[in-house]
Parts: C-alpha cells; sequence; structure tokens
C-alpha cells in the first residue's frame, strides 16, 4: 500500500513538472491563461488528495507514535504549501482541505479523550494556517502592485529622462541662440508675471468688494424689520433671517426645514397653499394670513415674494415677511369704534322720536 501511494505521488509529481515545464516554453494569451489556471488547479487539488488519503490508508491504528508522526508529517506539508500556494488563496485551500480534513476526521472518529484533542489540535493548526496563509496573500498581492506601480513609474522615468536629454541636445546644438531666447523668454516671463500680479491684485480687490457687499447685505437681512426667506418648489423652508425670532419666537433653524403650513393657523391653511401655487405661476399680489406663534398666539403676517429660477425652471420662492399684527388689531378697534358710534347715533335717533311721539 505504502510502494503503491509513493508511485502515485511520483506520477503525480511528473505531471505537474510537465506542466511546468510546458508552460514556461509556451506563448500564454490572455484567453488562454484560464485554461492553465485550471490545469494547475487540478494538480494541486490532486496532490492533496494523495495526501489526504496517507492520513486514512497509512494510519498506523496501534501505534500513537506512529500517528503523531503521520499527523506532524502532514502538518509540515501544510505548513509548506503556505509558503508556496498562497500567492493564490483558492490553491492553498485546494491543496490544505483534502490534505487536512481525512486525518482530522480519522482522529476524532476514534473517541477517546487523547485522538480527540488530537483531532481538535490538528484542526486549530489548520487554522493558523489558513489566517497565516491569507496574511502572505495580502502581502504578496501588495507587493506585486506596488512592482508594476514602480515598474511605471520607473517608465515615466525613463521618457522623462530621455526627454531631458534630447532638450539638452538641442541646447548644445543652438548654444548660439541661448542668450536671445533666455531673454525673450525673461521678458515674456516678466509680462506674464506682471499681468498674473495685476490679475491677482484685480481679484483680491474684487473679493474684498464682495466681502463688504456680503457684510452689508448680511447687516440689512438681520436688521430689517421684515423676516427674509426661501423656499423649495414644495413649500419647505430652506433660509429665513433671525428677526423671525422676534415675531414667531422660533430661532432659524426651528424653523427651516419644514413646511411653511406647519406655522399657519389651520384656518388659513387651504388659503396659504393656494397663495403659495399662485406665487409658483407667477402672480406677486401680497398675501396676508394668520400664524401662530412659539407661545400659541395670533399674529397677522403679510407675505411677498417672488419665484427663484434655475434656467427655465422655477424651483422654489424668495420673500418677504411683515408682521402686520398690530395694523390689524387697530382696524379692529376702528371697527368696534364706528359700530359703538352707529349704535350711539342710532339711539339718539330712537330717543328723538319717542319724545316726539310722547309730546
Amino acid at each position: 500500500l505504502l510502494v503503491a501511494w509513493l508511485l502515485a505521488i511520483q506520477v503525480l509529481s511528473l505531471f505537474r513538472g510537465f506542466l511546468v515545464y510546458k508552460y514556461k516554453h509556451a506563448r500564454v494569451s490572455f484567453p488562454d491563461s484560464r485554461t492553465w489556471y485550471l490545469l494547475v488547479l487540478t494538480g494541486i487539488g490532486l496532490s492533496g488528495f494523495l495526501w489526504g488519503v496517507a492520513g486514512i490508508a497509512l494510519f498506523p491504528k496501534d501505534s500513537i507514535p506512529h500517528q503523531v508522526f503521520v499527523a506532524f508529517l502532514l502538518g509540515g506539508m501544510i505548513a509548506g504549501s503556505v509558503g508556496i500556494h498562497s500567492v493564490v488563496l483558492t490553491a492553498f485551500l485546494i491543496f490544505s482541505v483534502p490534505t487536512a480534513a481525512p486525518i482530522i476526521i480519522r482522529l476524532l472518529v476514534i473517541g477517546d479523550d487523547i485522538h480527540f484533542l488530537m483531532g481538535v489540535l490538528s484542526f486549530i493548526f489548520w487554522i493558523l494556517m489558513l489566517f497565516t496563509a491569507r496574511r502572505f496573500n495580502v502581502a504578496i498581492n501588495t507587493s506585486l502592485n506596488l512592482k508594476f506601480q514602480n515598474t511605471d513609474l520607473i517608465q515615466e522615468l525613463k521618457t522623462e529622462i530621455k526627454e531631458r536629454k534630447r532638450i539638452e541636445n538641442e541646447l548644445l546644438e543652438n548654444q548660439g541662440h541661448i542668450e536671445s531666447i533666455v531673454k525673450a523668454r525673461t521678458t515674456e516671463l516678466k509680462r506674464v508675471n506682471e499681468k498674473r500680479n495685476k490679475k491677482f491684485a484685480d481679484h483680491r480687490r474684487s473679493e474684498k468688494e464682495l466681502q463688504k457687499s456680503e457684510e452689508k447685505y448680511r447687516n440689512l437681512v438681520e436688521n430689517i424689520n421684515d423676516i427674509i426667506f426661501t423656499t423649495n418648489q414644495n413649500g419647505v423652508i430652506n433660509y429665513i433671517s433671525p428677526k423671525v425670532e422676534s415675531v414667531f419666537g422660533y430661532r432659524p433653524e426651528e424653523i427651516i426645514g419644514r413646511h411653511f403650513s406647519d406655522f399657519m393657523h389651520r384656518e388659513d391653511i387651504a388659503r396659504g397653499n393656494k397663495l403659495f401655487r399662485e406665487r409658483l405661476s407667477g402672480r406677486i399680489e401680497p398675501g396676508e394670513y394668520r400664524v401662530l406663534n412659539k407661545s400659541g398666539d395670533i399674529r397677522w403676517i403679510r407675505s411677498s415674494s417672488l419665484p427663484i429660477t434655475e434656467g427655465d425652471r422655477i424651483v422654489g420662492l424668495r420673500g418677504v415677511l411683515t408682521d402686520i399684527t398690530k395694523s390689524r388689531q387697530l382696524e379692529v378697534r376702528l371697527q368696534q369704534a364706528h359700530k359703538m358710534e352707529a349704535i350711539g347715533t342710532l339711539a339718539g335717533g330712537i330717543a328723538h322720536d319717542f319724545n316726539n311721539v310722547l309730546g
């Protein structure tokens, strides 16, 4: 049995050696590489199978030292596979799994404590070898990637060196014209530099003017009595000026991201949505409606806005909110006063008529 096993190992080794020889002398194209890859993996898998057979067919039943020897021998083959096959992790698995599995199963099946412990340790050893092969695989592939990157870099450097030599040769051949060329280039560079400095100064000046304009605009927005706002095309508020806190009681960050109707009086929501759709369609007449501040009090607001466009597409509204609560309250008082005055006049007329009747 041992002689048959050794003969099978030798035949398989000759087959794998023949594959290596043929591959080295073959002109392998990219489509053919898959076939060679499968042939090599087949040889590796058969080799792992034959070594695994040793864990069953050559396993001495009555000699624990010889059993340990076989286990160490197969473990050594797996450890050697880490160094040889881990460049392709699939190759390591194809060899190590059929090599380790039979003897691990054989040791566990025997059932006594010693063999069970040997089986567990053998399995742990295979797991460690798998992790080691994985680390080798990452290191080797990283090294190969760096090699290809370095090859590209070296090629670029060679090209650059070649170009520099060509330029040097041209300079030597035209040495008589170098001074005039340098002078012309210096003048050109000076002119470009002056132009660039002027452009940079203009840019800095424009930047300062823009900063001043932004600061003026920000001060105007923050200090104006009205509230400036923008929404998207769905009515979600994406900007509102800080003045909103004095009217609504909400900080800007508590309002931004919410729909404008979330703050409207319930009876005015339908009219507010209608006004919003009309503004998107181009109607610019202001609208008045009630809102609820953070404390739940009613405030009257006048809204004026214009569509925000990007090209031909309307993407939202930009407008101003004015608190008209005091003027609305004054209107109510005036209306009440007019009513009281009318009632008084009517009462006086009735009293006069009544006196005339009595007279």
